[in-house]
């Protein structure tokens, strides 16, 4: 599956205290549905920063891999 959506959390650590990567996007899974927050696993540190957009695909609440990390311009 593939995820487009605005970085809102990068993380160093696991849910459960442990060492690990996770991200947390921001988007709408169909254009009728409201926006949502998933949290994702990442196998190394995720290459964005917060409220920046990523372009990501997903496997299994994995981030297999990173197709890309934008700067959306400011909306006026």
């Amino acid at each position: 599956m593939h995820v487009t959506g605005t970085i809102a959390r990068i993380s160093s650590e696991l849910p459960d205290g442990e060492p690990g990567h996770t991200v947390t996007l921001r988007f709408k899974p169909a254009s009728h549905l409201p926006e949502i927050e998933e949290t994702y696993l990442v196998d190394e540190p995720f290459p964005g920063e917060v409220g920046q957009v990523a372009v990501v695909e997903i496997h299994q609440r994995r981030v297999v891999r990173v197709k890309g990390v934008v700067e959306m311009p400011a909306q006026d």
